[in-house]
């Protein structure tokens, strides 16, 4: 995010971030020239690297040269100069060589205003990319000279042509591309055509087969051999079969189906496969990998890795716990079978009543989001199916209530213990995972660790017919990615926590060397893969900025820029040298002996919080929490469905292990139907931070976009925004209860920045699903 101040172009960026007077610009890429310079030298000299790519964002970040918006002056980044790229989906980049636009002007007191003293809404068009195959006549692909000319680049009229928000400088095709030479360019809105460059999309090598009669053994086999080599093609032959993992004790790791470490230029391609798996397994995991495509998978688990029993009876008493009968709800396995399922002591309740506007299962509506139970025993079976009494020990996280309050006949006990997780990538490049759809994950169903540009098009975790869960835990879990995720056209439903989660993870400080030098250490158990994988490397570089955390008052104490890296190591940490003083923080680690120690300062690093994070075209449905979750540096939400979800469609909050805030948020053109369904402080957009900020501090959270979506939720307001600076809510239309006329409620720290524009429409009802939990 770049901070405009129209009255001078002098400011610093670390002041402009704290003036709430200024105008507010969402990034077109990397905002300053000077990374336009940097990219450009490099690129005349080959494919831009990632050493490159960085240094050009820190000097994106640091530089206080003007910035206006200037059309069309875009510099192509990657893939250029006659590329070879081994993936049908290749990463696209670009930066705005002018600066970067204006999005909205929000104060009330700023010269951009309008006549009428109503602040200006000045929306930057599209970027618009355009990709064509090129004639094959051409012996070679066009190149991009140095001038910025392109050699028989043609754009016909069938080219791939898409629209990305101006807020992100980069792409990933929907579509696979064929096998082939293209050009590609880029303009904003009416501009001229940047510069086209050229690249071809090539064949892998070597191709494996996995036969459809392969077993267990079989099957890993030929996946052991193909990580041992690049530019190769794993081809699964198409059919459905029935895999048996090996065995693994309670509490150990279950077994990978495919496993990679190092590996390179690898394609497994599933063939539309129909894999299930007799046992948990995790399906994917990748460390240190780049260029990864994994296609046309559907994986289930059975027997289920989670079980539930509907309500027959509960008792009722002044105090918990409380007993409950239950009998197992047919198809599901018996909870003496898995011994996590007795000694897990968390449950849901859900239902498939006619709170779910589809008729799926879904969490139940105003419940708390979390029950307790203890002894689970088995009763006389009744009717064929088995029955069990259940010691509910109440709601997690509740003041006492009444004993079996919230709980009724018909309702649904799901257990679901966290086992293993789906698919884990981590300190890796260019994965994609295209049409990997999961019916029955275990855990967390797509999670990473330092992963850039990871790619998930036409992805799921769907519900199968009969089932209440598709996932035991989130459906994504991402964190610590310097470029973020690509999520796209994908149906995600009935996750057992939140559908999408992003984020930076925690770090603290270990020692204190001066005023600007201190060593930072990971946190075990928290960031995998610094402290399992790499010896304690944060993966921090030259001019990353550094987020220092007072989780007591809720505070940013001091954002500083790395200007040195000393050493890494793993119990020592990473040993650094900072632009300025680190302030007044407190050593330590946030694990204390009694669980979570926030008198420690927490130190989240900004530019590996999923920076340009696109999620566009999913369907997210039924979840138990919130639809996305979001902590990082520009995203763009758009064409999204959100129905029937515990928590709300877009919420931004910091938890103790995960931060910070977000920055520079575009919502856009989502429909947001029945959400927030579970007893829980929240909307269907949500900003706030914990512990919550002095009341005219500076915000978490900063320049919100909140534009043309439907919201047709209730009761209570669509958008609830605490701790954010810099919100624009413009050309909605909300439904809601005719006691909440109001859809946005706006807290005191809040209110300086916050515009609630033109063309939003409200309408009232009293429809008992928009007035009553």
């Amino acid at each position: 995010i770049c901070m405009v101040d129209t009255r001078s172009s002098r400011r610093s960026t670390s002041d402009m971030f704290s003036k709430a007077w200024v105008a507010v610009a969402l990034a077109v890429g990397v905002c300053v020239t000077g990374a336009t310079k940097v990219l450009a030298h490099h690129a005349s000299r080959g494919t831009v690297t990632l050493p490159q790519r960085q240094e050009a964002l820190s000097q994106s970040q640091t530089s206080s040269e003007p910035r206006q918006w200037v059309a069309g002056e875009m510099t192509l980044v990657t893939p250029i100069n006659s590329a070879q790229v081994l993936s049908p989906h290749p990463h696209f980049e670009w930066v705005a060589a002018g600066g970067v636009p204006l999005t909205h002007a929000l104060t009330p007191n700023d010269p951009t205003q309008s006549a009428s003293g109503s602040p200006t809404i000045i929306t930057p068009p599209d970027t618009t990319i355009q990709i064509a195959m090129q004639p094959t006549a051409h012996t070679s692909a066009p190149h991009m000279h140095q001038s910025g000319a392109t050699d028989r680049c043609t754009f016909p009229p069938n080219s791939t042509t898409d629209h990305v928000a101006a807020i992100i400088a980069r792409y990933v095709p929907f579509r696979p591309l064929a096998l082939g030479r293209y050009c590609w360019r880029v303009k904003s809105g009416t501009a001229e055509w940047s510069a086209s460059a050229g690249f071809t999309v090539a064949a892998l090598r070597t191709t494996l087969t996995v036969p459809a009669s392969a077993d267990w053994t079989e099957t890993l086999a030929v996946l052991t051999k193909a990580a041992t080599m690049t530019s190769v093609r794993v081809v699964f032959a198409p059919g459905s079969r029935t895999l048996n993992p090996p065995a693994q004790p309670q509490n150990e790791p279950g077994p990978i189906f495919i496993s990679m470490a190092g590996a390179s230029d690898i394609h497994i391609d599933g063939g539309g496969s129909m894999i299930v798996f007799t046992a948990p397994v995790s399906f994917v995991q990748l460390i240190n990998c780049s260029n990864i495509l994994v296609t046309d998978f559907t994986v289930d688990i059975q027997p289920y890795p989670y079980t539930a029993a509907r309500v027959l009876a509960v008792d009722h008493a002044p105090t918990w716990p409380v007993s409950a009968t239950v009998e197992l709800v047919s198809g599901h396995p018996t909870f003496e079978s898995n011994p996590h399922f007795t000694a897990y002591g968390i449950a849901s309740i859900m239902t498939a009543a006619a709170g779910s506007v589809d008729g799926q299962a879904i969490t139940k509506r105003g419940a708390p989001e979390v029950m307790k139970y203890g002894a689970v025993n088995r009763t006389a079976a009744a009717g064929g199916a088995p029955t069990y009494t259940v010691e509910l020990q109440g709601w997690s996280g509740r003041t006492p209530t009444s004993g079996g309050l919230g709980v009724s006949p018909g309702d649904v006990l799901v257990v679901d213990p966290r086992i293993d997780t789906g698919v884990t990538v981590l300190h890796s490049t260019d994965v994609t995972l295209r049409s990997f759809v999961v019916l029955q994950c275990s855990n967390e169903c797509f999670t990473s660790e330092m992963a850039d540009r990871l790619s998930l098009l036409g992805c799921g975790t769907q519900l199968a017919p009969g089932r209440f869960l598709a996932a035991n835990n989130g459906g994504h879990n991402h964190h610590s990615a310097r470029v973020g995720q690509w999520i796209e056209g994908g149906l995600w439903e009935n996750a057992g926590d939140d559908t999408v989660h992003v984020s930076a993870l925690v770090s603290t400080v270990a020692t204190i060397h001066s005023p600007v030098e201190i060593s930072l250490v990971s946190l075990g158990g928290i960031n995998r893969y610094a402290y399992d994988y790499s010896n304690g490397d944060l993966g921090i570089a030259v001019g990353d900025l550094l987020q220092f955390w007072d989780h007591v008052h809720g505070v940013v104490l001091s954002e500083r820029s790395v200007v040195r890296i000393e050493s890494v190591a793993r119990h020592d940490g990473t040993r650094l040298v900072l632009d300025g003083p680190v302030g007044d923080v407190t050593p330590g680690s946030v694990n204390g002996k009694g669980g979570f120690n926030g008198s420690v300062t927490q130190v989240f690093n900004f530019n590996r919080t999923s920076n340009q994070f696109v999620f566009r075209s999913n369907v997210v449905r039924n979840g138990r929490r919130v639809g996305v979750l979001y902590k990082g540096y520009r995203a763009w939400i758009e064409n999204n469905s959100f129905t029937g979800l515990g928590g709300g469609a877009l919420e931004s909050w910091n938890a103790p292990y995960e931060g910070l805030c977000s920055r520079g948020v575009l919502f856009r053109a989502n429909t947001v139907t029945d959400v927030c369904q579970l007893d829980r402080a929240a909307a269907p957009i949500w900003t706030a931070s914990f512990p919550s900020g002095p009341d005219g501090g500076t915000p978490c959270h900063r320049d919100y976009l909140v534009v043309n979506n439907t919201f047709d939720s209730g009761p209570g307001v669509a958008l609830l925004l605490d701790d954010v600076g810099s919100a624009a809510v413009v050309g909605n239309t909300f439904t809601l209860c005719s006691t909440d006329p109001t859809p946005v409620n706006a807290s005191a720290d809040s209110q300086g920045g916050f515009f609630y524009g033109g063309g939003n429409t409200v309408r009232l009802s009293q429809a008992p699903r928009l007035c009553q939990k």
